[in-house]
């Protein structure tokens, strides 16, 4: 997207605002650029293909929270009910359908590749965000709980105990801040676009070039 289209927040590093074809505004965090390879991982001189595509380095702006509905349209904000029960295909146009085709260009589903930059960097900082994996709460640290969009249910419950996105607070985040992206652990199942099984077969699109949100995948 163009520059003019990214509003920096005023108080968190790295988080923009990011506004779609609609004219809504989309909360979203920047990885800064980094190198990564399987022996050096982050001290590489290699760039982390996350950043690769089709051969020219991209920035990474990732949803901060997991996307919910606003009217008919997908939306990335705090504390919306997120939106489940939609196939890949569902997914990759309802994620596609926010751009304009001109100067608004860069929504798409999350890529494995910015999938696994993420996931590499709470490695390194070895740890595991907390997240809503036992029914409205973390298993791990059960103080960690969430506003649960069933109000008749309890943290801890069986049942739907999905949470409002981003509402279980920092230790969900990937970087245990409220900078971070939420909600990486647990809460809702996650696709992500750039690979796949096919009879037995790993098939993945190089680099971050499923980011390009008319590739046909």
């Amino acid at each position: 997207s163009d520059d003019d289209l990214l509003i920096p927040h005023n108080m968190l590093p790295n988080n923009f605002a990011v506004v779609d074809k609609n004219g809504n505004a989309h909360q979203m965090v920047e990885i800064p650029r980094k190198n990564w390879d399987t022996t050096n991982q982050f001290a590489s001189s290699t760039i982390d293909p996350a950043f690769m595509v089709n051969g020219v380095q991209k920035r990474i702006l990732i949803g901060k929270f997991q996307a919910g509905i606003d009217g008919a349209s997908l939306v990335t904000q705090a504390n919306k009910a997120v939106k489940t029960g939609l196939t890949f295909d569902q997914e990759l146009a309802a994620a596609s359908g926010l751009n304009n085709g001109t100067d608004i260009t860069g929504f798409h589903l999350m890529t494995n590749a910015e999938w696994a930059l993420v996931q590499k960097i709470c490695k390194a900082n070895n740890y595991v965000p907390a997240g809503n994996n036992a029914y409205g709460r973390d298993n791990d640290n059960k103080s960690v709980t969430g506003r649960l969009e069933d109000p008749t249910l309890f943290a801890g419950s069986s049942g739907n105990a999905r949470w409002y996105a981003g509402s279980g607070g920092t230790l969900t985040a990937h970087n245990l801040q409220e900078s971070g992206i939420y909600d990486l652990n647990g809460n809702v199942w996650e696709r992500v676009s750039g690979f796949r099984l096919n009879n037995g077969e790993i098939q993945i699109i190089p680099n971050n070039n499923a980011a390009v949100y008319t590739l046909d995948q």
